[in-house]
C-alpha cells in the first residue's frame, strides 16, 4: 500500500488531507485528457451524490469557479469548511448533511419537473 500524499483542497480549501483526482470534464464525456482539480474526498464525493456526469457537463459545472458558484454546492461547502480536516466530527455530521441535501436535491427534481 502506497502512502496518499497529504494536500489542500482546491474546491473547500481544508489542509492537510488527503486528495483525489477530480476531472472537471468527466472522462466519459470527452475529459480524459483535459484539466483537473484535487478535491478532499468529502468534497469530491459530494458533488457525484448531488449530480450525475451528464448532469456536470449540462449544466456547465466544468470549473472550480463554476462548481462554487453552485447554489447546493455553496450551502455544502460553508459547512464543510468549519470542519476539521479528517475529524470524526466531519465524517459524522457530513453523512446526515449528505443525507438531507439529497434529500432535498432529489425533492427538487421532482418540483422542476412539475411532480
Amino acid at each position: 500500500m502506497t502512502a496518499q500524499a497529504l494536500d489542500t483542497c482546491e474546491l473547500c480549501g481544508r489542509s492537510p488531507l488527503a486528495t483525489t483526482v477530480h476531472h472537471l470534464i468527466p472522462r466519459e464525456k470527452g475529459g480524459s485528457l483535459l484539466p483537473t482539480a484535487l478535491l478532499c474526498k468529502a468534497c469530491h464525493r459530494q458533488i457525484h451524490a448531488l449530480y450525475t456526469n451528464s448532469d456536470l457537463v449540462v449544466l456547465g459545472l466544468t470549473t472550480l469557479d463554476s462548481l462554487r458558484s453552485d447554489p447546493q454546492i455553496a450551502s455544502y461547502l460553508r459547512w464543510i469548511m468549519r470542519q476539521a480536516p479528517g475529524s470524526d466530527r466531519s465524517c459524522t455530521n457530513q453523512s446526515a448533511y449528505e443525507a438531507n441535501v439529497n434529500l432535498l436535491g432529489s425533492r427538487m427534481k421532482q418540483v422542476l419537473r412539475g411532480e
